[in-house]
Formats: structure tokens, sequence, C-alpha cells
């Protein structure tokens, strides 16, 4: 979900969840104002600035790809999947 700090929203936002100016963003610890990216989760919410989502799905991405590579699993369907396919059920 893509929401704002509240010093950001305004009324015809209302149907998203705003988050107070200054929340630390969970990959860089810094201060979140404006634009806000946010996942919810069973026990915590993770936000994020926008740039921080990028780093931190590219990280995501290749331990994925480090998973496949040495476990011979078929994960995301990319390349290294290809090389080494799941065994069928």
């Amino acid at each position: 979900m893509i929401t704002q700090t509240t010093d950001q929203s305004s009324s015809s936002e209302a149907n998203r969840r705003a988050i107070p100016a200054g929340t630390p963003c969970f990959y860089c610890h810094q201060g979140l104002q404006g634009t806000v990216v946010l996942w919810w989760g069973q026990s915590a919410d993770i936000y994020l600035h926008p740039e921080c989502t990028v780093e931190l799905s590219i990280r995501l991405l290749r331990d994925v790809h480090e998973i496949e590579r040495s476990t011979h699993t078929n994960i995301t369907g990319g390349p290294s999947s290809l090389l080494n396919p799941r065994a069928t059920r």
C-alpha cells in the first residue's frame, strides 16, 4: 500500500492509513516524510521510503536467488530456475 505521513495526508486520502511524520523507515531507519510504502504484517507493519523499498527488494531477491542456486530449487521461475528445475511432485 502507498500512503502519506500525517503531515502530507488530505481528506481525499481518508481511505489510506496515514502514519506519523518521522516514523522510522524499516530499511534505513531515517524518519519518513511524504509518500511512504506500507506493508501490513500479522504482528508488525513495515514502513519504507519508496527508494528503500527498491533497495530491500533487490536484496531479498538476491537472497532467494542464492537459495535457488544452493538448493537447486525453482522458487522464482527465473533463469536459475530453468537450470535447476524442481523435481516433479
